[in-house]
């Protein structure tokens, strides 16, 4: 649990992977409750990426496998939807506690983001 710039209390979950190991791209966290203060950190360690996700979003995106566990692949469709959250920027989303859905729109093949 950490204390964000706004003295909120944030609970983080840090699963980290190498790319080459037996888990791959794939993060798996115990089944939850996601709450609006509540975040999963996965960090590929031999490639230095890091997504701050939100919890709703984490189990939206993710499956429940045999075992009870979410899985969330980290696909490049799924890094395309959560570039929101990478490195810095969720990072940012944390310390600000500003966590609320981007909005994304699509103008003329350029996409727009806004926080």
């Amino acid at each position: 649990i950490i204390r964000n710039d706004k003295k909120r209390l944030i609970e983080i979950q840090i699963k980290t992977r190498n790319k080459d190991g037996e888990e791959g791209r794939f993060f798996k966290i115990k089944d939850f409750e996601p709450h609006k203060d509540f975040f999963i950190c996965c960090y590929l360690i031999d490639e230095d990426e890091l997504w701050v996700i939100p919890s709703y979003l984490f189990k939206k995106m993710s499956s429940l496998d045999k075992d009870g566990k979410r899985v969330l692949p980290m696909s490049l469709t799924n890094q395309r939807e959560l570039a929101s959250y990478y490195n810095n920027l969720g990072l940012n989303l944390l310390k600000i506690g500003e966590f609320h859905k981007p909005l994304i729109i699509l103008i003329k093949k350029t996409i727009l983001i806004f926080h």
